[in-house]
């Protein structure tokens, strides 16, 4: 029980630190030179500046003998306002790659319905005029989002995210990948064909032979 009774001593000193970090960080954070100002309204920071104000005069009043468990719930509380504005900095910062990646895929499989490499031979025009088709259709979905979401402001929640454009992705590669690793028929099976016509011929020649000779 000692021991027991130490670990949650730690625990709850742990995420009284936490809290207290979590507090000063974001007020930094809304600030407005800070990282999240402009991915929030005024409405935004005031309720979540409030809380803020709220939750430190909490951990230093009544919080400050409080357990593990109050105190958790109180950076969850706290932890609902800052979701939403992570999600937002994060979505702007790292989509431009995820879109960059889909246009360079689409434009690689666009080149291979050209190539005329001896190894695609066997691809067929509707095959290839499939692809063609695939990256069109991803494409001009791509372009129209981009603009839905170029016309709302950074606090805005996005509507053009980086899970859509991933789920893009995977249907683009799913839909192209088997038709560009199409394997060759083996030419093998025509010579034997040809064999078979060979032997035939060679049988014939045969029987003609016999039957001169009779």
């Amino acid at each position: 029980t000692m021991h027991k009774n130490d670990i949650q001593v730690a625990l709850t000193a742990e995420i009284k630190n936490e809290i207290e970090s979590f507090i000063f960080t974001w007020m930094d954070n809304l600030d407005e030179y800070g990282p999240y100002f402009k991915f929030t309204t005024e409405k935004e920071r005031e309720v979540f500046l409030d809380a803020l104000a709220k939750g430190e005069d909490w951990i230093y009043g009544e919080g400050e003998e409080s357990p593990y468990e109050p105190c958790k719930k109180k950076l969850d509380q706290l932890q609902v306002f800052s979701a939403p504005l992570i999600r937002r900095k994060r979505e702007h910062e790292e989509k431009p790659t995820k879109i960059a990646r889909l246009q360079s895929l689409a434009a690689d499989y666009n080149k291979f319905t050209e190539d005329k490499d001896k190894k695609y031979e066997h691809i067929t025009a509707e095959e290839r005029d499939s692809v063609r088709s695939k990256c069109g259709v991803i494409l001009s979905w791509l372009e129209g989002e981009v603009k839905e979401q170029n016309k709302l402001a950074l606090w805005d929640e996005p509507t053009l995210t980086c899970d859509i454009i991933e789920t893009k992705l995977k249907e683009l590669k799913e839909f192209c990948e088997p038709i560009k690793n199409k394997v060759k028929p083996e030419p093998k099976k025509e010579e034997k064909k040809d064999e078979k016509k060979d032997e035939k011929k060679d049988d014939k020649k045969d029987e003609s032979k016999k039957e001169d000779k009779k």
